[in-house]
C-alpha cells in the first residue's frame, strides 16, 4: 500500500463531503485562527469562518466563507 501522511490540523469538522462522482473529498480544517476547506489534500483560501456545509456537484465544491463582515460564495473546481 502506498500511504502518505498528510498535513496536521488543529481540528477537522465531522461533516466530510464527497463529490457526486466520488472523485473528490472535502472537509473543513482549523488552521491557526482560520478555517480552510481541504479538497483532495489541497487547501483552499483561509477564512475567519466557514459556517455551512459544503455542497458537492460532480465538478466542484461550493461553500460560504466569512472574512470580517464579508461573506463569499466559493466555488472550487475539481
Amino acid at each position: 500500500m502506498n500511504e502518505k501522511e498528510g498535513k496536521r490540523y488543529e481540528a477537522i469538522r465531522k461533516d466530510i463531503t464527497y463529490s457526486l462522482d466520488s472523485q473528490g473529498i472535502a472537509y473543513v480544517a482549523k488552521l491557526g485562527d482560520k478555517q480552510v476547506v481541504v479538497i483532495n489534500g489541497i487547501e483552499g483560501k483561509p477564512y475567519d469562518n466557514i459556517p455551512r456545509n459544503i455542497i458537492a456537484t460532480s465538478t466542484s465544491f461550493r461553500y460560504l466563507g466569512v472574512k470580517g463582515n464579508d461573506i463569499y460564495l466559493v466555488d472550487e473546481k475539481l
